[in-house]
């Protein structure tokens, strides 16, 4: 009897506590995928302009700092991107980039497969997902 309350007080326990842990794993995979590209930039400055010996670039609160602002560089750039595509200039550029990438031969198959995966999931085609179907 007291062995079947545990396993449910547990189970019961682990399906609370597991919507909230898988969040924070994303969350925390993302911020990473994110920080990646500028994190180098962000530690090279941060030991530049701080003198930080190798000790310092090692410390917990520093590379959290440097996660965090590579992050915000990343967001930063793709905010960037996003409102130069709705000018002229940025919309040129962009088809010029998607017509180089058009010529070759195995990234052209990847980008178009991936363009649509994110066309069908984006923000103009909410009419897709209005109602769950069997």
């Amino acid at each position: 009897m007291l062995m079947r309350e545990l396993r449910k007080a547990f189970l019961t326990g682990l399906f609370l506590c597991l919507p909230l842990a898988i969040t924070l794993y994303v969350v925390k995979f993302l911020v990473d995928l994110a920080a990646t590209p500028s994190k180098g930039i962000v530690l090279s400055v941060f030991s530049r302009y701080f003198n930080m010996g190798e000790d310092l670039a090692k410390n917990f609160w520093v590379q959290q700092s440097v996660i965090l602002i590579s992050a915000l560089m990343v967001v930063v750039g793709f905010t960037v991107v996003g409102w130069l595509s709705r000018y002229f200039l940025g919309r040129f550029l962009i088809d010029m980039l998607e017509g180089i990438i058009g010529r070759v031969p195995m990234i052209k198959s990847v980008y178009t497969s991936i363009k649509q995966i994110v066309a069908t999931f984006g923000a103009k085609n909410k009419a897709n997902f209005k109602q769950v179907v069997l």
